[in-house]
């Protein structure tokens, strides 16, 4: 008996040791300023398939958010006026689900193939995150020179890119979600403010769409993403805390299916206060 409840202990205090792992690092090197990279390219892994969340999309817009001129695609789509580029390995592991176990970022000079700045974060099962969160830790590491600094980052709900022009968007197009009441929520909310607002599937936009909203269903965490549909930038972004059961769970706020207020949009609130201020 004794020397089953000694394994025992064991095994519990291994799962523990190995579930609870996480490690991360960064640094920019002497010479170079983060700040100032220029016209940036993020190359896609050409393996991304529908059965892996899209890391290079994610990766992208977490660095539009940062203030950075930014797009991504493949190798041979890079342009001459692109500056830097930023190269990333993502693997996968699987405990119960998949889930990425580590994210690692270089970011170079184009011209040069000087390395600017790289990063790794490495979490196991039981800390795991989503690949939007895992990116914006990366880039965290990478930016952000102190603790402070990046804990300030990491924790922010509201998200808004510093290079977009708000002043031009008058109509807005809501895209379904699996939520037909938060989407009929967000769009009256959002006529209470001025703007014109469609409600309809993704890609039956017309032209004369200026932005999209988007409730991000990809992950545990659900964002609210306001985006550019003419070069699918992202806009601003919000943390919606919404289970993918639906139940009402508060978008910023607590889970009731009674409730008929507006305290399941209080991150898109957020969001629309913080851009129109």
């Amino acid at each position: 008996m004794k020397k089953s409840i000694v394994f025992g202990g064991v095994l519990v205090t291994v799962l523990l040791l190995t579930g609870c792992s996480h490690k991360h690092y960064g640094v920019t090197y002497p010479n170079h300023d983060i700040n100032d990279l220029g016209k940036v390219f993020v190359e896609c892994q050409t393996y991304e398939k529908m059965q892996f969340p899209l890391v290079c999309g994610d990766i992208t817009d977490e660095i539009a958010l940062l203030g950075y001129d930014v797009s991504k695609g493949k190798k041979e789509e890079i342009t001459d006026e692109t500056k830097v580029l930023v190269s990333y390995v993502d693997n996968w592991y699987w405990d119960m689900s998949m889930y990425m176990i580590r994210l690692e970022m270089k970011v170079r000079e184009k011209a040069t193939n000087d390395l600017i700045a790289e990063s790794v974060v490495e979490r196991t099962s039981l800390i795991r995150k989503n690949t939007k969160e895992m990116a914006r830790e990366v880039l965290s590491e990478m930016v952000f020179q102190s603790v402070g600094e990046r804990e300030r980052y990491l924790n922010d709900q509201v998200s808004i890119n510093p290079l977009a022009d708000f002043s031009n968007i008058k109509k807005i197009y809501i895209v379904n979600s699996d939520n037909e009441s938060i989407d009929l929520k967000a769009k009256e909310y959002i006529l209470k403010l001025g703007y014109e607002v469609e409600l309809g599937h993704k890609k039956q936009y017309t032209d004369d769409i200026d932005a999209i909203l988007v409730l991000n269903t990809n992950y545990e965490t659900y964002y609210w993403q306001l985006r550019d549909p003419r070069i699918d930038r992202l806009l601003a972004q919000g943390v919606a805390s919404v289970t993918k059961k639906g139940n009402a769970s508060a978008l910023g706020g607590e889970s009731s299916d009674a409730k008929e207020n507006t305290d399941d949009l209080r991150s898109l609130m957020k969001m629309f206060e913080k851009l129109n201020k």
